[in-house]
């Protein structure tokens, strides 16, 4: 009896736990949970995609954009935020408004202080224990109410409609979904609400699923979208940041800056396929000049010609939705970010800030030969 009460114990999840003290039932709730959630997420978008006209109302019906910053991150994968934007969009008018608002870091706990004064100084640049910086807000009800009155304002749906976001982020090399929904959570928690209001869904889904409805002939899938987001041929467009991000020149981890590049992106790769024309300012930034709407797709051109006059394996054909696959991948991005950078500041007149470039020890690119 003794045996076989032990055999038992062993089979039960719930009497097993990890190294960290967790036991294996908890995990696999976990897993079932974020399955399920995956489905509904799923779902959701292919129900409201579905419920749209093909041509009219995809055009007209608004997105709702959120990225945000954080200072630090604790032990139980929590960050805790340091700036919030979100942004709507219509594939037909384009950007429509984007806001953000910093959050007060309060007292960092005992072990982060570090961490957090140091990641600061490497991305977003906001303030960790400067007294003069006035600027964050710490009062959750206020936070809450910005974001409400934001959808309120350009929703026309009777529920707050999910937002769009990225599952990682290229340039901080992190869990940017994660970081979004601790940054909702931690205001709805706050405010004690019983059923989460804000939902986070995947932004390259959404435009896959948009591209697949309007035009079910293009050969792409998730992970193809999700490569062209991030490319970021946006990402040093001035103007288009917070006012402190710009005067400090940190625009490209401008919470802000990133949402607003976000629409240029999907709108670039959205609306050739519906027939709807570029206005700047709306589907492209201000400072692109008139009759240079396929300026992000030129660019891709290049890249791939000084790809084939390097010898590198990449594809024959050249269109806006397509993916290279080759090795020494990590190389060929930087490469591609230096050439699309030189680019941009020939053709457009936009600035580069002061950076290194990493994993460029491979390659010398002479840029007057071409």
């Amino acid at each position: 009896m003794a045996a076989y009460k032990a055999t038992k114990v062993a089979e039960d999840p719930s009497k097993k736990f990890t190294s960290f003290g967790v036991s294996y039932a908890t995990l696999e709730a976990e897993k079932r949970e974020k399955e399920h959630a995956r489905k509904t997420m799923i779902e959701t978008i292919k129900n409201t995609l579905n419920g749209l006209g093909k041509q009219s109302a995809s055009k007209n019906n608004i997105f709702f954009l959120c990225h945000a910053n954080y200072f630090y991150k604790t032990q139980q994968q929590f960050y805790y935020p340091a700036e919030i934007a979100f942004s709507a969009f219509s594939l037909k008018f384009g950007l429509i408004a984007a806001e953000s608002f910093f959050v007060d870091p309060g007292k960092i706990p005992e072990g982060y202080k570090h961490e957090a004064s140091e990641w600061s100084s490497r991305t977003h640049g906001i303030p960790i224990n400067d007294p003069n910086w006035k600027e964050g807000l710490n009062n959750p009800l206020e936070m809450y109410a910005k974001i409400r009155k934001f959808i309120k304002k350009y929703s026309r749906e009777s529920e707050i409609p999910p937002f769009y976001s990225m599952l990682e982020d290229p340039l901080n090399t992190t869990d940017r979904f994660s970081i979004v929904e601790c940054a909702l959570s931690m205001i709805t928690d706050s405010l004690e609400v019983t059923n989460p209001e804000f939902r986070i869904y995947c932004l390259p889904l959404l435009v896959f699923e948009i591209l697949n409805k309007c035009s079910p002939s293009i050969n792409t899938t998730v992970p193809i979208i999700k490569r062209l987001i991030e490319r970021d041929v946006f990402s040093y467009t001035k103007d288009i940041g917070c006012p402190y991000h710009e005067k400090k020149d940190l625009s490209i981890h401008c919470s802000l800056s990133i949402v607003k590049r976000w629409v240029f992106t999907v709108c670039d790769l959205c609306c050739k396929y519906l027939g709807i024309n570029s206005v700047i300012g709306r589907h492209v930034p201000n400072s692109y000049t008139s009759g240079m709407n396929n300026l992000p797709l030129q660019i891709e051109k290049d890249i791939e010609s000084r790809k084939y006059s390097k010898g590198m394996n990449c594809s024959e054909s050249v269109t806006p939705l397509t993916i290279i696959d080759h090795g020494r991948l990590k190389e060929q991005r930087g490469e591609e970010r230096r050439v699309r950078e030189q680019l941009l500041q020939k053709w457009m007149g936009l600035r580069l800030p002061k950076r290194s470039y990493k994993n460029m020890t491979h390659y010398n690119l002479n840029l007057q030969e071409k």
